[in-house]
């Protein structure tokens, strides 16, 4: 399986989008806050409290996907 596919599993396993877990993910690395990250992408705050919540449930091997990915 392609580090591609395996990225896409990942966000299904955890019910997220690929794109918006990128999104996220780089923001949320530098240090953003939740609120920071959703006025620079965008996103809705719930979405992004979501997507951290999820984050911080994450493998260290779906961590290691991600950073490469």
């Amino acid at each position: 399986m392609s580090e591609k596919s395996e990225f896409v599993a990942m966000c299904k396993k955890y019910g997220l989008n690929p794109v918006l877990l990128k999104n996220v993910f780089g923001l949320w690395i530098r240090g953003y806050n939740n609120v920071e990250i959703s006025d620079k992408t965008r996103i809705n705050k719930n979405t992004v409290n979501k997507y951290v919540l999820k984050l911080k449930q994450f493998s260290d091997e779906d961590i290691q996907l991600l950073i490469y990915y």
